[in-house]
């Protein structure tokens, strides 16, 4: 009895250890994609800025607005169908 309740402890410990995992792990691609973003928007601002040709700064703002728009279709796509 002490073995299986060893076991079982062993078993929620490592589940335990993967949802903390994947819950980091979301938190770092969070992170990294707002970064992405806000760099592209900020290029774009700057190329307006400086006067460069108007499809430097449409390039640099469709990168985060493609990302917008896949995260929300993927997130629509997830959800369990009632």
């Amino acid at each position: 009895m002490v073995m299986a309740e060893k076991e079982q402890s062993h078993r929620l410990s490592l589940d335990e250890r993967g949802q903390i995992a994947r819950i980091n792990e979301t938190k770092r691609g969070n992170y990294m994609g707002f970064t992405l973003s806000s760099l592209a928007m900020l290029g774009a601002i700057f190329c307006a800025w400086q006067g460069l040709h108007w499809s430097v700064s449409l390039a640099l703002l469709s990168l985060p607005v493609m990302a917008t728009v896949r995260a929300l279709i993927k997130n629509r796509s997830d959800k369990p169908k009632a």
